[in-house]
């Protein structure tokens, strides 16, 4: 696989000779939507080219999601269309803006998405544009004045043009329409040289060669760092939407996420409850860590970040699934929470007294720290974040199969939506078909849910019946639409267990306690 991805549509339709000698030499894309730079970090990619990018239909690419590519040392280009419009916005960040698009926005002297925006064909038409680029006509205008040697009447009647094309929608561009405006207010001559410099390839492909000459002449020097300063509680829910495996070339819908990937271990592992609150225990105790100033041991975060970075290389290729793909930041953190746990226990000599000394921190009950603690866990999506469980999810024995379901399941979810034409599986099914995997009644499905970390939505996360809504039309299906049967079968023999699992562990006995869940105490992340 070429270490150079390219985001790239309308900019490389129909390439010339110079273009198409290019093109084998990277990894070309669609048009980047929300999610493609984490999927293209997990490919472990040196090089990423912005050319093209949707934003009017779809969630468009953030700007966190290039600061996270630049953090992990990934060179990051921007040009043409929407690549240029964010390389003016993270320049002084790290991205690199190449070619006239990007250096007239970086100048102020463009400062419109609609400037670049056009409506293209799909894919399998090429990506063809059915409209026109507003700096596409400004160019052409500026070489053929410039050629001319236009006056100033001349050159007022081409600003004229221009304003009445920037008056209407971008997706009201299209040629005829533009064609009828430079016939009212150019003439037919002018009219006439625009049409055929606009035939000649345009300002966006002349950029779109220019970034990638330089991606492929320039060598990048990954030096990605293993802090990311800058993630934040809404970077871990952006990344429990989005990250997945790198196969970025496939459609959306089938692009299994590592959330429904573990959206699969919670319906369906008989060891997920267990597994869950093995994670839970582990968390509370980095918490604990974290309160009395304690810092993991960096000797033991490198072994540890060793054992996770050979667990994913091992698992490469296995069911036809690409490289797990994980940024290096998310190896150390992972290692990092492993390590803290470690301190607490070497600290508060057991796992009862760091849990002890945290409860009371929090106002709690010493003596039942342990299920008073689990409980307000189990109470509050929001006091351990749920991108934890999914990355230790990654870092499992049964992530591969995990994804190989949610990806057969996502197939007939998506039959399904065809079919439905927008309807909505009832919240009375949803809990139906929990309870009847769960093999428990439907007034106890949501006790159920909490103990595998599934909850009601809350703020930018998935909740419960978005994620089981997915699985409700495999799970209703009387003749199987693909293998989901067996994936799901497969999934739950499988032992279900961490990289890290037993490392360093001393192993307590917990006292039976029983408490009321407190709904409002905050746990240290």
């Amino acid at each position: 696989m070429p270490d150079i991805v390219v985001f790239a549509g309308p900019c490389i339709a129909e390439p010339d000779a110079e273009l198409a000698a290019m093109l084998p030499r990277v990894w070309v894309c669609p048009p980047a939507q929300r999610g493609d730079f984490l999927r293209a970090l997990g490919a472990r990619v040196k090089t990423i080219v912005l050319l093209d990018g949707y934003y009017h239909n779809v969630p468009a690419v953030t700007h966190k999601e290039i600061l996270e590519a630049l953090h992990e040392g990934v060179r990051v280009y921007g040009a043409a269309s929407m690549g240029a419009l964010r390389a003016a916005e993270m320049q002084r960040y790290g991205m690199i803006g190449v070619g006239e698009v990007f250096a007239r926005f970086h100048a102020g002297v463009l400062d419109g998405d609609d400037e670049v925006a056009i409506l293209h064909t799909e894919a399998e038409h090429g990506y063809r544009p059915v409209t026109v680029a507003l700096v596409e006509l400004r160019h052409a205008l500026a070489e053929d004045d410039e050629l001319y040697n236009a006056d100033a009447p001349s050159r007022a009647l081409s600003n004229a043009f221009l304003a009445a094309v920037k008056t209407l929608p971008f997706t009201e561009r299209d040629p005829h329409t533009v064609q009828d405006i430079a016939l009212r207010i150019l003439g037919k001559e002018r009219t006439h040289r625009l049409r055929a410099r606009l035939r000649g390839g345009g300002l966006k492909r002349a950029d779109a060669k220019r970034a990638l000459r330089r991606a492929l002449d320039e060598t990048p020097r990954i030096v990605p760092s293993r802090r990311p300063a800058h993630r934040t509680s809404f970077s871990g829910r952006f990344r429990e939407f989005y990250l997945g495996p790198a196969r970025l070339e496939a459609p959306a819908w089938s692009r299994p996420t590592y959330r429904k990937a573990w959206t699969m271990v919670q319906m369906h592992h008989p060891q997920a409850p267990r597994f869950v609150r093995s994670l839970r225990l582990r968390f509370l105790l980095a918490s604990a860590a974290r309160h009395v100033g304690l810092r993991p041991r960096p000797e033991r975060v490198h072994e540890y970040a060793a054992q996770l970075e050979a667990a994913l290389e091992s698992s490469a290729g296995v069911n036809g699934s690409d490289a797990l793909p994980l940024a290096q930041g998310e190896v150390w953190e992972e290692a990092e929470t492993q390590a803290l746990a470690d301190r607490a226990r070497e600290r508060f000599k057991s796992e009862n007294a760091a849990l002890a000394d945290l409860a009371a921190r929090l106002g709690l009950d010493p003596e039942r720290a342990r299920s008073q603690l689990f409980a307000c866990l189990e109470a509050q999506d929001d006091l351990m974040p749920a991108w934890l469980l999914v990355r230790a999810c990654v870092f499992s024995s049964v992530i591969s199969e995990a994804l190989s379901t949610a990806e057969a399941c996502l197939e007939v979810y998506a039959a399904f939506r065809a079919w439905a034409r927008g309807r909505r599986i009832t919240e009375r099914e949803v809990v139906r078909t929990a309870a009847r995997l769960w093999e428990c009644s439907p007034q106890s499905v949501e006790r159920a849910a909490a103990r595998r970390g599934l909850f009601r939505a809350h703020g930018f996360s998935a909740g419960f019946h978005e994620l089981v809504e997915m699985l409700v039309p495999a799970e209703k299906l009387h003749t199987p639409l693909n293998d989901y049967p067996h994936r799901k079968q497969l999934l739950a023999r499988m032992p279900l267990r961490h990289v890290l699992r037993g490392t360093r562990r001393t192993r307590t006995r917990r006292p039976r306690t029983r408490s009321t869940p407190a709904r409002h105490v905050r746990v240290a992340v």
